[in-house]
């Protein structure tokens, strides 16, 4: 059998334009949104100059950068951007970030200072990046800042409670390819950002509670985390979570 390797399409407005005819009954936000998550997006260094604060990339569980943080440089990239009008005159799409400097899909900075999304030369809307919660300015008794114990995603409306943020299933240069969570959790310890892999109760009820009291539009949250095979904190998995 002949092995052919696989080629990632390149993005274009003409291939946008291609899938919006033959896939009638999928809305075109939807289109671009999943060609924007395979592609990752270039944010140009002038597009972090806006002077309202934002919510920048948590790395909660995964990266989902196209490159190794070491490489990455700036990392004033928001978690998501919001993104409308343009050349299909997209409804407000929100879509979670993954740095690529290599993507076709730049963010650049408009004649008024606000961020904009282009694919090549053409135009795809204008942009927002998610609102900084006010109870991120706390700290727990601990240290702990709340986007390191409870972060949110989805413009604020869930709260991400990776409780382990490391997987037991495999060791270094073992783990399945899709997944990052471990490289992620090197990367991060590497750079010397803080990053909690095992986190206290204490913590997680501290943050939650400040959310409670302030917060109106987170509405949900996951558990979630690497697989446990033998135990954390001394307790298996079924009574550490």
């Amino acid at each position: 059998m002949e092995v052919t390797n696989s080629v990632r399409q390149i993005s274009t407005i003409s291939l946008l334009e291609e899938m919006e005819k033959k896939y009638k009954s999928i809305p075109i936000e939807a289109i671009v949104k999943q060609d924007i998550l395979r592609q990752g997006i270039h944010f140009l260094k002038e597009v972090f100059e806006v002077t309202d604060p934002y919510k920048t990339k948590d790395y909660f569980i995964f990266s989902f950068d196209h490159i190794p943080l070491s490489e990455l440089g700036d990392v004033k990239a928001p978690e998501e951007i919001k993104v409308s009008g343009g050349h299909f005159d997209l409804l407000p799409t929100v879509i979670s970030t993954r740095n690529n400097p290599s993507s076709p899909y730049k963010v650049k900075k408009s004649s008024d200072g606000k961020p904009v999304l282009y694919l090549g030369e053409t135009f795809l809307g204008n942009l927002e990046f998610p609102p900084l919660p006010a109870w991120y300015r706390h700290k727990t008794k601990n240290g702990k800042i709340p986007g390191e114990i409870a972060p949110v995603i989805e413009w604020g409306y869930l709260i991400y409670l990776t409780v382990f943020r490391n997987c037991q299933y495999f060791g270094k240069e073992e783990e399945c390819a899709y997944c990052d969570i471990n490289h992620n959790y090197r990367q991060q310890k590497n750079a010397g950002r803080p990053y909690t892999g095992v986190k206290d109760i204490e913590d997680i009820l501290e943050v939650l509670s400040w959310i409670d009291s302030e917060d109106h539009t987170a509405k949900v949250y996951t558990i979630t985390g690497g697989s446990v095979i033998t135990s954390l904190k001394k307790k298996m998995k079924s009574i550490f979570i």
